[in-house]
């Protein structure tokens, strides 16, 4: 009996030993919020005070956040489909093209994946092309005459040569330093720009302007193609991944908010059009390198969050060519995906290098209110109301409100994308 009664003690103390301490599961918690915030903190952010100026701060500040309730919400909605389907399908680790094809079909899945490949090609040209332009305005003022092709190249190689050759825990562990960082010269760029800032400028309200804006504003809050990896992360703990989505989301927002009243408060709106953050970095002096350090910082922790999505994607799909079966996610990196990943958007910068805020728009209008609107409302409808025996396994529910709050969801992105589309041919046809 004593031996067995040692055995068991040793059986308890191995098990205690190898479980999750409370210190790890916080970290778990904080590096999930970090890579929402630092996915989220990219282009968009450069982006609206731009877009913004003829709006006005106010108007602009009340579709932010309205624009964030319906990014949370989304967000939420994918991984409550996330963790469906892993209940469901067994499998720990999901993409979203898995979640898509259980819920959706095969048509819905082919259909969302072409929208998803859409996306992360729009944005990491945007990302890309912006990047080598921010290194060009250094390189200009140590040496003159280097072409922003280059530095563009240079970029996405130097990017791309973290995320590959580094381990995933040591490219985390960079992204939470960068995410300080951003934060840290945020904070520095408010204490240096907002008391220059002129009250009167504020007031400046232009609704129609305002509202053309969405897109941007929409597109400025994604963080969703992370969201299974987010799940995953978390072990599946919901409420862990309901805390992560609306905190992680709620850091840029917060920093939205202050920066489109530092920058637009700085701003005259009668002034003809021109981008307030590419003047400030233009202007010279340590306020000009603190925002061109932020602006870069920016955008490679998105980048981060988009070239993991999109190499995990098309990794998933090239072992689903010809059979789209559901295999487990492979291991490790390969080295396929992310070329495919990154040489596409790179060329495409190199072809049209200002493209810029063209991408972000048409990404915002018609990507995102597809891949990140219509469809995560229409895969929870399906696993909640179903009654095939593949969706048999419930789980919590994330977003309250029933069928209603689903329909609104979808008929809301229906509505964008039909206004953007009026928008852009209603020149052509008048």
């Amino acid at each position: 009996i004593g031996a067995d009664d040692q055995q068991s003690r040793l059986y308890r103390r191995e098990v205690k030993e190898n479980l999750p301490t409370e210190r790890d599961e916080t970290s778990k918690l904080v590096s999930a919020i970090a890579l929402v915030a630092g996915t989220t903190v990219g282009a968009g952010v450069l982006a609206l005070p731009a877009v913004t100026r003829e709006g006005g701060f106010l108007p602009s500040t009340a579709l932010l956040l309205g624009a964030w309730l319906y990014m949370t919400t989304t967000g939420n909605l994918i991984a409550e489909a996330t963790a469906a389907t892993t209940a469901n399908t067994g499998r720990k680790e999901v993409s979203l093209l898995s979640i898509i094809e259980l819920s959706l079909g095969r048509i819905g899945a082919f259909s969302s994946g072409a929208a998803y490949i859409g996306i992360h090609y729009a944005l990491l040209v945007a990302y890309i092309s912006q990047g080598g332009r921010i290194l060009g305005e250094w390189t200009d003022a140590v040496v003159s005459g280097v072409p922003t092709w280059s530095l563009s190249v240079l970029f996405a190689s130097v990017v791309g040569s973290l995320m590959y050759f580094a381990s995933d825990e040591s490219v985390k562990k960079v992204n939470n330093a960068l995410v300080a960082g951003l934060v840290a010269l945020f904070g520095g760029l408010l204490v240096t720009v907002l008391p220059q800032a002129v009250p009167e400028n504020l007031l400046h309200q232009d609704i129609p302007q305002a509202i053309s804006a969405i897109p941007v504003l929409v597109l400025s809050l994604v963080f969703h193609n992370i969201v299974p990896s987010v799940v995953s992360q978390l072990d599946g703990d919901l409420k862990k991944t309901r805390t992560a989505i609306n905190v992680g989301s709620a850091i840029p927002l917060t920093m939205f908010l202050l920066w489109n009243a530092a920058i637009l408060g700085t701003t005259d709106a009668s002034v003809a059009a021109f981008d307030p953050v590419e003047a400030l970095r233009s202007s010279g002096g340590a306020v000009a390198f603190v925002v061109s350090s932020f602006s870069l910082i920016a955008i490679i922790t998105s980048m981060f969050g988009f070239v993991y999505g999109l190499s995990d994607f098309l990794k998933d799909l090239k072992q689903r060519m010809g059979s789209f079966s559901e295999e487990p996610l492979a291991k490790g990196k390969q080295l396929q995906p992310f070329l495919a990943t990154l040489v596409p958007p790179t060329a495409l910068a190199l072809l049209a290098p200002d493209i810029f805020f063209n991408a972000l728009d048409s990404a915002g209008a018609y990507g995102i209110s597809v891949l990140f609107g219509i469809i995560p409302a229409a895969m929870v409808w399906k696993f909640r109301y179903s009654k095939e025996p593949k969706f048999s396994n419930p789980v919590r529910q994330l977003v309250p409100g029933g069928k209603s709050v689903l329909a609104a969801t979808g008929g809301s992105a229906v509505a964008l994308i039909l206004s953007e589309m009026y928008q852009t041919l209603s020149p052509l046809v008048g």
